[in-house]
């Protein structure tokens, strides 16, 4: 996560913090862009067919190697 690029990173457990945060992306008119920015992100990142895909790879290298 890149911070005010794809969401928005705040300490750990700083509840202030975290509350700010909230009002911030609540209050920002282009949140929208944001939004759009963290599923790209998402989706690049963490792809459940590319996931599986290396999943099933490892299986068939372990396999293969026994």
């Amino acid at each position: 996560m890149e911070h005010g690029v794809n969401g928005l990173l705040t300490e750990e457990w700083d509840e202030t913090g975290f509350a700010a945060a909230i009002t911030r992306i609540l209050d920002d008119p282009a949140r929208g862009t944001m939004a759009r920015a963290a599923r790209a992100t998402a989706e690049a990142k963490f792809d459940n067919a590319k996931g599986l895909a290396r999943v099933e790879d490892i299986i068939r290298a372990t396999v293969q190697a026994r």
